[in-house]
């Protein structure tokens, strides 16, 4: 999954911030999307495959949020998606978003 120990590789780089601060900065203060919030692409991958949840769609559905199936690689479609100003930011634990360009990763 990804490239090996390229979080490590990174981790000096890295500008720590809580989902809180990317809201405010990202999100209320830039208003970049004019409803004052952030949008997050989320690499669902890893939970469906680790959970066997194959009702995400629906849930997701139901809750309102937006879904959409990258038509290859989710870690490259994301990153595409965060280069046109789409997505404030990515969710992933996959290293290979930050190979693809992905600008500012959330992750655990």
């Amino acid at each position: 999954m990804g490239v090996a120990s390229l979080w490590k590789l990174v981790e000096a780089a890295a500008k720590l911030r809580s989902l809180l601060q990317l809201a405010i900065s990202e999100g209320f203060e830039t208003n970049r999307h004019g409803t004052r919030t952030i949008v997050v692409g989320i690499d669902a991958s890893i939970w469906l495959n680790e959970a066997q949840f194959v009702h995400a769609k629906e849930i997701a559905d139901v809750f309102g949020f937006g879904t959409h199936r990258a038509p290859g690689e989710a870690e490259a479609e994301l990153a595409y998606l965060n280069s046109i100003g789409i997505l404030d930011a990515v969710m992933t634990e996959d290293g290979d978003a930050l190979v693809f360009g992905v600008q500012v990763v959330i992750c655990k």
